[in-house]
């Protein structure tokens, strides 16, 4: 399952009807497009929420090992956790994906 910008893709597809209604494009050509629109906007919105990329930023203090979350700034000892920054996939607070900050 894909998400879509629910606005993004009804200006594009009024942009394309427009460009085909100024060519002279049947009205009933034009009428699907806008029928079209209105069948997604139909459709129910997906629960969903942004996903956030960020990195592990390693810190040395006092010989202890932190790791910072580049997206939400949320520190972990690793010297009192007994982890690392291999062992988080994820931020646990912002659940951003350490990928490298790759969107």
């Amino acid at each position: 399952m894909s998400y879509i910008n629910r606005k993004q893709t009804e200006d594009a597809i009024r942009k394309y009807a427009d460009q085909k209604h100024s060519n002279g494009e049947q009205i009933e050509y034009i009428n699907g497009i806008l029928k079209a629109i209105s069948v997604i906007n139909e459709q129910p919105a997906a629960d969903v929420e942004e996903v956030k990329h960020g990195e592990w930023k390693v810190e040395f203090h006092n010989g202890k090992k932190f790791i910072t979350c580049s997206a939400c700034g949320s520190v972990i000892d690793c010297y009192t956790t007994y982890i690392d920054e291999n062992e988080y996939d994820g931020c646990p607070y912002c659940r951003a994906i350490m990928d490298g900050g790759k969107k």
